[in-house]
C-alpha cells in the first residue's frame, strides 16, 4: 500500500488557493471601513470618530442603536455597509483560517518537502536510516551533498528526521515502485542501501535496477554470505559493515565521480590549486606524497568541500611557521609531485577541474598508477632517496654521525633493522626496512653520497622533515649485552633520546625540543 504524503483530503485544493487572495480579502476589508466612513460623514452627518464608530458596529452587526439613520438615504447606506460588511468579513475570515490551515497542513504533513523533492535531482536516495544510514547521511551532509532518505518507520522519521526541516524523507517501503519514484530516483546520481535485513536489501536492488537500469547502487550486507547474492541482484558495490564503516560507503557511491589527479606545483600554488577544485562543487578527499623508495604513498586525510575550511588551513600556517616549514620541506623532498582523489557531484564537474588543471600547468595525470608516478617522477628529477637506519632507540643527530651510528651498532654484532621518522601532522611514522649487517654496506652508501649530490640533498631535505632530527632505530643483536653496550655508548655521545619509548613519549620528546 502506497502512503500519501498528505494525508489531508483537501490537500490538492488548498495548494492551489493562492496566499495573495488574504491580501486581496484584507484590502476589500479596508476600502469597507473607508466607504463606511466618508458616508458616514456626508450622509450621515457624523464627526470622523463617530463615523469611524458607527461603520465598525454596523459591519459587525452589532447595532447598539445610539446612532440611527432617519432619512430614506442614510437607511439605504446603512443597508449596503450592513451587506457588505458580512459578506466580506466571512470571505476574508473564512479565506484566512483555509489557508493557515493549509500552511500547517503543509508543515505536519511534509507537502513542502515533497515539492522540494520534486525539484531535486543528482542527488542519492537513501534507503534506511538506523545506526549505518544515519553514519552515512552525516557523511554524505558534510559534503553538501543532497539525500532523500526513505524509512518505513514513522518512529523514526518524526522522531529523529523530521526535526530537521532541511532533510528530505518519505516514510514508506522502499521496495514499492512508487516510493522509489517519489524520492527522485530517475533524477538521482545512485541509491544506497542500509537497512539491517539483507532481505529488504536484496528486494530494494531489484526494484531500483528495475525502475532505473543505469543508475549506481551500493548496498549494506549484514552477513558475509549474502554479499554474493546482492551482487547476482543488481548492486554495483556491496559493503559490509563487519569490515568497513559508513565512509567506506560513502566512497564506494562516491566511485562513479571519484577520480586520482597527480600533480607538481609548489606550496605557494596551494590556494590556486585548491580553488579550482572547490568552484566546480568538488572536494578535495586526501593528500598522498609519493616519496621515493616507497611501494606506498604518504596520505593523509584532508576533506575540504568548500573555502572556509581551505581559509582555516592556509591562515594556520601563517601563524604556526614550524608547521608551514615542514610543509615546504615536505614539498621540496619530492620536487611538488603529489596526488589527491577528488570527488564531485558529477563527471562533467572532474572534467572541468582537470582542463583548469591542465591549462594552470599543474597536471601531470589522472588516475596514475605507483609505478606510472614513478616515472614521471623520474623525468622531473627525483632521485631515490635513502633513509638513515631506524631502532628501537630513540635518538638525535645529524647525517654527519650516519657512519659513526653504523659503526657501533656493527662493531657490537648488531644489525640496524629499520628506522622511523616523525613527520609533523601524520599520526604515524614513516618506516623503512635497512637491514645493514655490516660496514661494506655503510662505506658504498657514504660514498655514493660523495659522487651524487642530488642523492645528498634528498637525503639532507628528508631528514630536515623530521621534527627535530628526532627518529628512531630498530637493531637486533646476539643478546642483551651487546644492546645495552650500543645504549651506553650512544648515550656517552649524547644521541639518547630513550629506549622502547611509547608514541606519545615520542611526541613529548619533540615537543621539548621545539619548546
Amino acid at each position: 500500500m502506497r502512503p500519501s504524503i498528505i494525508p489531508h483530503p483537501l490537500a490538492e485544493y488548498l495548494e492551489s488557493i493562492p496566499y495573495k487572495l488574504v491580501i486581496y480579502a484584507l484590502t476589500a476589508v479596508l476600502l469597507l471601513i473607508i466607504y463606511g466612513v466618508v458616508g458616514s460623514i456626508f450622509i450621515m452627518k457624523l464627526n470622523l470618530i463617530n463615523s469611524l464608530y458607527f461603520t465598525v458596529q454596523t459591519i459587525a452587526t452589532v447595532g447598539f442603536g445610539d446612532i440611527q439613520p432617519h432619512t430614506d438615504v442614510q437607511k439605504i447606506f446603512t443597508i449596503t455597509l450592513i451587506l457588505g460588511g458580512v459578506a466580506l468579513l466571512a470571505y476574508a475570515f473564512t479565506l484566512t483560517i483555509t489557508v493557515v490551515t493549509m500552511a500547517v497542513g503543509e508543515i505536519t504533513s511534509g507537502a513542502r518537502q515533497r515539492r522540494t523533492i520534486g525539484s531535486t535531482k543528482d542527488h542519492f536516495v537513501l534507503c534506511g536510516y538506523g545506526r549505518v544510514g544515519s553514519a552515512v547521511h552525516k557523511e554524505l551532509k558534510e559534503r553538501n551533498i543532497q539525500v532523500v532518505i526513505i524509512e518505513k518507520n514513522k518512529d523514526v522519521t518524526e522522531r529523529e528526521i523530521w526535526e530537521d526541516s532541511s532533510v528530505l524523507t518519505i516514510q514508506g517501503d522502499a521496495t514499492d515502485d512508487n516510493i522509489m519514484i517519489d524520492a527522485g530516483i530517475k533524477r538521482a546520481r545512485g541509491v544506497i542501501i542500509t537497512t539491517g535485513s539483507d532481505v529488504d536489501n536484496l528486494f530494494i536492488t531489484l526494484t531500483a535496477r528495475e525502475i532505473h537500469e543505469d543508475i549506481w547502487i551500493v548496498t549494506r550486507a549484514s552477513r558475509r554470505e549474502n554479499v554474493r547474492r546482492l551482487y547476482r541482484s543488481g548492486a554495483d558495490k556491496v559493503i559490509s559493515p563487519e569490515a568497513s564503516g559508513a565512509e567506506d560507503i560513502y566512497f564506494a557511491s562516491m566511485e562513479p565521480t571519484t577520480m586520482k589527479i597527480t600533480e607538481m606545483h609548489g606550496v605557494e600554488d596551494l590556494r590556486r590549486e585548491s580553488e579550482i577544485i572547490l568552484k566546480h562543487g568538488c572536494t578535495i578527499e586526501n593528500i598522498e606524497y609519493h616519496l621515493p623508495e616507497f611501494n606506498e604513498p604518504l596520505a593523509r586525510k584532508i576533506g575540504i568541500s568548500d573555502l572556509s575550511q581551505l581559509n582555516r588551513f592556509l591562515a594556520s600556517l601563517e601563524s604556526e611557521k614550524p608547521r608551514q616549514k615542514s610543509l615546504q620541506n615536505m614539498y621540496e623532498s619530492v620536487s611538488g609531485i603529489h596526488s589527491h582523489w577528488i570527488s564531485g557531484p558529477n563527471k562533467q564537474s572532474l572534467e572541468k577541474v582537470v582542463e583548469e588543471l591542465k591549462k594552470e600547468g599543474f597536471l601531470l595525470g589522472i588516475n596514475l598508477n605507483e609505478q606510472q608516478i614513478a616515472e614521471i617522477a623520474k623525468k622531473h628529477g627525483v632521485t631515490q632517496v635513502i633513509l638513515k637506519p631506524e631502532i628501537r632507540i630513540t635518538e638525535n643527530h645529524g647525517i654527519k654521525d650516519y657512519k659513526l651510528i653504523a659503526e657501533i651498532i656493527l662493531e657490537h654484532h648488531c644489525i640496524l633493522k629499520e628506522i622511523e621518522f616523525y613527520l609533523p601532522g601524520f599520526n604515524e611514522p614513516l618506516t623503512r626496512k635497512i637491514g645493514l649487517s655490516d660496514m661494506d654496506q655503510m662505506e658504498k652508501f657514504l660514498e655514493s653520497l660523495k659522487h651524487d649530490s642530488t642523492r645528498m640533498e634528498s637525503l639532507e631535505g628528508l631528514y630536515n622533515l623530521s621534527d627535530s632530527g628526532i627518529h628512531t632505530i630498530t637493531i637486533s643483536g646476539p643478546d642483551t649485552q651487546h644492546l645495552s653496550e650500543i645504549k651506553k655508548e650512544f648515550k656517552s655521545r649524547g644521541f639518547l633520546l630513550g629506549t622502547n619509548l611509547t608514541r606519545e613519549e615520542i611526541i613529548q620528546k619533540i615537543a621539548e625540543f621545539n619548546a
